[in-house]
This record gives C-alpha cells, sequence and structure tokens, in this order.
C-alpha cells in the first residue's frame, strides 16, 4: 500500500523569480508610459512623499519581521511580535512597499493594480507555506492558523517577548532584500525626470 505523500516546502526560487519577472515586466511598462496626472504639479509630489513613507514602513516592518523568524524558520513555530497579528508579515510588508513605489508613478491604475499582484503571488505562497506547516507542527500550527490571520495583521492579537535572539546571517539578508526597494525609490524619480525633460518619450498614458 502505497503511504499518502508528505507536503514538501515551497520553493522560494518560484516566488522570487515570479517577483523578479514581474518587476522586470513592470518596469518596463512604466518606463514607456507616463500618469495622466501633471508630473511637475503639487499632487505628484504628495503621491511621491506617500509611497516614499509606504516603502520605507515596509522595509522596516520587514526587518521587524526577520528579528522574530530568523534562522527558525521551518525548524521553529514563532507565534509572537509581528508573527502574532498575522501569520505572513514579511510577505504583508512587501505589499506594502510595493503599494507606495506603485503610488509614486502617480496613476490610480498602476497604484491597484500592481499591488493585486504582488498580492495575488504573495497570497499563493502563504497558502502552499501554510499546508506545509500545517504538516511539520501539526496542532500546535492549527491552534495558531485559527487564532491569527494569514495575510491581513489583525491588531488586537499583539503578543511580544521580552527578548528575542538575532542571527545576523539572516538579518543581512533580509537588509539586502530591502535595499532592492529602496533602490526602487530613486529609480522611480529618475523615469519622471526622464519624462519631465522629454529625455524619454512616453508611448501611452495610463489613467
Amino acid at each position: 500500500m502505497n503511504e499518502p505523500l508528505q507536503p514538501a516546502p515551497f520553493l522560494q526560487k518560484r516566488r522570487i523569480a515570479s517577483l523578479w519577472l514581474f518587476t522586470i515586466v513592470s518596469l518596463l511598462v512604466l518606463g514607456v508610459s507616463r500618469p495622466s496626472i501633471d508630473e511637475a504639479g503639487d499632487l505628484d509630489i504628495v503621491l511621491d512623499l506617500c509611497g516614499s513613507f509606504l516603502v520605507l514602513a515596509g522595509v522596516f516592518g520587514r526587518l521587524w519581521s526577520i528579528l522574530y523568524i530568523g534562522g527558525r524558520k521551518n525548524h521553529q513555530l514563532v507565534t509572537t511580535g509581528p508573527y502574532s497579528i498575522t501569520r505572513n508579515p514579511l510577505y504583508f510588508f512587501s505589499v506594502v512597499a510595493i503599494f507606495g513605489i506603485s503610488l509614486m508613478f502617480g496613476s490610480v491604475l498602476v497604484a491597484i493594480a500592481v499591488p493585486l499582484v504582488a498580492f495575488g503571488i504573495f497570497r499563493w505562497t502563504a497558502e502552499r507555506e501554510a499546508r506545509y506547516l500545517q504538516h511539520l507542527f501539526g496542532p500546535q500550527y492549527s491552534r495558531y492558523a485559527n487564532a491569527t490571520p494569514l495575510f491581513w495583521p489583525k491588531l488586537s492579537l499583539m503578543r511580544s517577548p521580552s527578548q528575542i535572539g538575532i542571527t545576523v546571517g539572516t538579518l543581512q539578508s533580509t537588509l539586502r532584500d530591502a535595499l532592492f526597494f529602496i533602490v526602487l525609490l530613486p529609480v522611480m524619480e529618475l523615469l519622471e525626470y526622464l519624462r519631465v525633460q522629454e529625455h524619454i518619450t512616453a508611448l501611452f498614458t495610463i489613467p
């Protein structure tokens, strides 16, 4: 009699490859288009400031999350700090940062569509990871999953220990990941500058 197949850990390379492909395609589209608002106007400045704030919030949120999960993933079920309000804070804060980048473009369609696609990728990954964690931790994960949202945080559940241990290697890796979002800030500003100065010609306008 064949034994049932055990769930395998989700291959993060798939998620990373999907996000890189999505990022490259998005930047190419944004590079040859322009928003319908005036890119030299006051509204554009407000959107840039709001977007930059969200990017920084997403980066610091990811750093906060990695302080708790670093070096423990798939070895210990972490349920405190950011993991007490959502089972996937790293993914949630990544979507926050992506929303910030999208907002800086100045298009309602981009600000809605890009974060939604990113959310779909992270949600798809989170659901598959949940099945593997259920296999690893059994009833302990079931109780955690029943009390804690998969993605969107519930702040009233916040619990934090008095001390946490930090894995330096994982923290360094997360800092490198965070630089990806930080670098996108000047990239978006550069694309806007080139359009305003007519160094590049937009092929179409995105509302």
